[in-house]
């Protein structure tokens, strides 16, 4: 809502596109994915497209793999197991 449905890296470029997908600022890994101020936390979210989604995973933005799924609720899982 906050980024008016558009890609924020998209709009820093001045492109127009949708968002995809939501990019954690502080990765999800097993230890925080509970912890509501990194999962949950607006301020530690933006919006992107696929395509910058990935590219910043790619640029190093990741420091680790994130082993954090989420079943069709929103629950957390790990590795296709509920916690």
């Amino acid at each position: 809502e906050r980024q008016n449905g558009l890609c924020a890296d998209c709009m820093s470029r001045g492109e127009f596109t949708p968002i995809d997908e939501v990019h954690h600022l502080t990765p999800l890994t097993e230890l925080n994915v509970g912890n509501p101020k990194i999962s949950l936390d607006p301020d530690n979210c933006v919006g992107l497209c696929r395509n910058c989604h990935n590219r910043r995973h790619e640029k190093g933005f990741k420091t680790e793999p994130t082993r954090v799924w989420f079943d069709e609720q929103g629950r957390p899982m790990r590795k296709g197991v509920e916690w």
